[in-house]
């Protein structure tokens, strides 16, 4: 197929009349050829087009890209001589050359050729006018927009951050001596959380965020990222100023208390540091190094700083690692080698399992079971955590459909959280099913609870509104108060396993004890996480905790436990072909 035959020009000509791309894909060879409006649908010239599918995902959002691909993973794996060929449509968006990002709708129509032994894609691309529409927030005139509030929404925060390092990394001429992302986080925020109360603490964040800003000057740009963490992106200032600058940072908010309702606050602050190189993979994954940083530079104590760069936050060799790991998962999960392991959960009333967590689980080549420990990393850098939610979620609601007397929880990532899709798409699996929505537990992390609290709680009530029970986890490890708890209407809590780890404090056993009381009194079920021993158990038991997790009463198993040893479905089918003993012992 050439792009000079005359019935090929004429198509293109037709098509930028009417603002389209045709486009054929040939799956087997990786080869794609596009027509018509380029200008229009991509903003970029004919020439310009990708020629392969990896060159077309650098151009779409990551925050779509794993929907898309898992879309079409999905599709042309049904195709089969009995079904050659199957219609879709899919809708994403995709950067133009200011940074913005477009709705694009894809509909195409999937094919088998079984003699050629190919798969093809061919179909139209065009701009969604009506999601544009719907985007756009017009200001007096057609086309001036209100810029997003990167200040007060994380989520517009993280997005427009990814954005411009997407656009940096796209500059050929761009000089790699210069751009750098710090990420600062407040410290010890969950204590003045309780001291001064949350109104006091949103005023802290919004003054942090201000300050900040004051700080950067000219060529610096502030954006909250979520919960007590700005980030602060440089694009033309040389890299070698990055430690100077955080360390500046750092004296600034030592030698100057916020003043607060006549009150003088002492504010400390961290900071993670990360250069815009040639070797960053995509902008999810600078954000991920960079709040790595942030996290070690937390863990040393108040006031302190990493450099990422410079740090033992992760070698090239561990980088290099972590990108074998995550094609890996992604040849696995093409392979039908990734699966779900469940974790038993006692429920202490009964002194049985109350419900079961999923776990994602990954089959090596050579039938060795490998824990979420050892790719999770990998997943969350190059952007796959939906891509690792959205298979949980079917799964356990397919379990659920196939047993009626098991309880599942799922867990949901902050992307996930903040994809509209994703709910969509429970929602319609959930349709007509009440009783399997009513034995579905969805837990979400306290860090992605509380970026954008708002947003949390119209999810919440659209999941309970679905019939699925709410759990917040890993709840202590960040800022959350106990109004906040409150205002969320949860209906269970899991305490994170770090409060168990050190019974021996006082303050750990007296938090424990409170937030059992509170969690009562707010019609809250709660959940003790990493159990390790008997007499952790026994304690949690006596205290109340109505649900224990951890090793001391059960590992997770790609097994279903709650089936007699007999029961030929215990093992999943997918998987006859493993040996289970060997799998099943050293999955931990």
């Amino acid at each position: 197929m050439s792009k000079t035959d005359p019935l090929l020009i004429h198509l293109s000509e037709t098509l930028k009349l009417t603002g389209q791309v045709a486009f054929v894909w040939n799956l087997t060879e990786d080869k794609l050829l596009f027509f018509g409006d380029s200008k229009g649908v991509f903003d970029c010239e004919a020439g310009e087009l990708p020629s392969n599918s990896l060159e077309y995902n650098k151009k779409l959002n990551p925050e779509d890209l794993p929907y898309r691909l898992e879309t079409l993973h999905t599709i042309f794996d049904a195709l089969s001589n009995e079904q050659p060929q199957t219609d879709y449509k899919i809708k994403y968006s995709a950067r133009h050359m200011d940074g913005s990002f477009i709705p694009l709708e894809e509909k195409g129509t999937a094919i088998y050729e079984p003699k050629a032994g190919q798969k093809i894609a061919r179909g139209i691309i065009k701009i969604d006018a009506a999601a544009l529409k719907e985007n756009l927030i017009l200001q007096g005139m057609e086309g001036a927009l209100i810029k997003p509030d990167i200040m007060g929404d994380a989520t517009a925060g993280r997005r427009y951050l990814q954005n411009i390092i997407e656009g940096l990394s796209q500059e050929h001429t761009r000089c790699l001596d210069r751009g750098f992302v710090l990420a600062v986080g407040i410290d010890r925020l969950s204590v003045m959380n309780e001291v001064y109360g949350h109104e006091v603490v949103d005023a802290i964040i919004e003054k942090t965020g201000k300050r900040l800003q004051e700080l950067a000057l000219e060529g610096g740009t502030v954006m909250r990222l979520g919960g007590d963490i700005h980030g602060v992106i440089f694009k033309n200032r040389l890299q070698k100023n990055m430690d100077e600058l955080a360390r500046y940072i750092l004296q600034n908010f030592l030698r100057r208390p916020f003043i607060i309702d006549n009150q003088s606050i002492q504010v400390f602050v961290s900071i993670g540091g990360k250069k815009i190189d040639e070797i960053t993979l995509t902008p999810a994954s600078l954000l991920v190094k960079v709040e790595k940083a942030l996290q070690e530079a937390k863990g040393q104590g108040r006031g302190c700083y990493i450099n990422y760069d410079e740090s033992k936050v992760e070698g090239a060799e561990d980088y290099k690692n972590l990108l074998e790991l995550g094609n890996d998962f992604l040849q696995g999960l093409r392979n039908n080698r990734v699966c779900v392991a469940y974790q038993p959960i006692l429920g202490t009333n009964k002194d049985e399992v109350s419900f079961y967590e999923c776990l994602i689980r990954l089959i090596s080549e050579d039938g060795k079971l490998i824990p979420a420990g050892h790719f999770i990393d990998a997943i969350e850098h190059m952007g796959l955590t939906r891509l690792v939610d959205r298979f949980c979620m079917k799964n356990a609601v397919q379990e659920l459909e196939k047993y009626p007397d098991i309880r599942l929880s799922i867990n949901v990532s902050n992307q996930t959280l903040m994809d509209p899709e994703w709910l969509k798409d429970l929602s319609s699996m959930l349709h007509g099913q009440k009783d399997v929505a009513a034995r579905l537990i969805v837990e979400i992390t306290e860090s992605s609870a509380m970026q954008n609290i708002d947003y949390t709680l119209n999810i919440v009530r659209e999941l309970q509104g679905l019939g699925c029970a709410v759990a917040l986890d890993d709840f202590g490890s960040g800022q959350t108060s106990f109004s906040q708890l409150k205002d969320l209407n949860l209906n269970m809590v899991k305490i994170d396993k770090s409060f168990l780890m050190e019974l021996d404090n006082h303050k750990n056993k007296l938090f424990i004890e409170t937030l059992h009381t509170l969690a009562g009194g707010m019609d809250m079920e709660t959940v003790a996480e990493g159990a390790q021993d008997a007499e952790v158990m026994k304690y949690l038991k006596d205290s109340g905790i109505q649900h224990i997790q951890g090793f001391a009463y059960g590992r997770p198993s790609i097994e279903r436990l709650w089936l007699s040893e007999e029961d030929p479905d215990r093992h999943p089918v997918k998987l006859n072909t493993l040996k289970y003993d060997d799998l099943v012992k050293k999955d931990v």
